[in-house]
């Protein structure tokens, strides 16, 4: 269980963060919704993209496609990557692209910040686990 504690958060977070892009189209329509994310130097949806790539490589690693080793690398090399996206483009991003009275977009950002910070926490844990990190590999 201890091996597959950091697989795990890591999947329940790329699903998480799938759905928190694809939440903001529930209340709101399509073109506004692709014009809030399209405001920044880079657009979530690479993101959402490479959360996918985390769920392709996990169950391939579950099924014994990949080597754990190989598996781990990959999904913490894929979730620095998903965090450095959404950072920038939290950063960049132009909040008053988009102003619906009664729905935070604000808010929506800063959670997705937090399932990239999840999502990185479970892929470290996950190659902490299988001691990518120790010095006698």
């Amino acid at each position: 269980m201890r091996r597959r504690g950091g697989a795990i958060i890591s999947f329940i977070a790329s699903l998480l963060l799938l759905a928190v892009l694809g939440w903001a189209y529930v209340p709101q329509s399509v073109r506004n919704i692709n014009v809030y994310y399209t405001s920044g130097v880079v657009s979530p949806f690479a993101a959402g993209i490479l959360a996918l790539g985390v769920i392709v490589v996990l169950v391939a690693t579950s099924r014994d496609h990949l080597s754990p080793d190989l598996g781990a690398g990959l999904v913490l090399s894929i979730s620095l990557g998903i965090l450095t996206i959404v950072l920038v483009w939290v950063l960049t991003g132009r909040v008053d692209v988009f102003l619906a009275p009664g729905w935070a977009f604000p808010a929506q950002r800063w959670i997705l910040v937090g399932v990239s910070v999840l999502l990185v926490v479970g892929a470290g844990w996950y190659a902490w686990a299988l001691g990518l990190f120790s010095r006698s590999r």
